[in-house]
């Protein structure tokens, strides 16, 4: 504990500054990997169930689309879900 307290004393206020601004965007790209993981769960049941996308009014135009290639939905589903999130 008293090498920390040297440390810090050590440092130079403007680098006391950008060292709490890290921890703050550490903070947020916690939040943001806790709501990009929350999203997934919601992501595949929707792909994998149906029925869910009957309920939205803005795609029962494409719901027969939907469901007729159901595979090549759930194909370039996976395929654009693995881009958003690793790319």
């Amino acid at each position: 504990m008293n090498t920390l307290i040297n440390a810090w004393d050590i440092l130079e206020t403007k680098k006391k500054k950008k060292f709490f601004l890290i921890i703050f965007f550490f903070f947020i790209l916690s939040i943001l990997e806790v709501l990009s993981i929350a999203s997934i769960i919601p992501f595949f049941s929707v792909i994998f169930n149906f029925e869910i996308i009957q309920e939205f009014k803005f795609l029962n135009n494409y719901t027969d689309l939907i469901i007729e290639n159901r595979n090549l939905t759930i194909f370039i589903s996976c395929v654009i879900f693995f881009f958003i999130f690793f790319f």
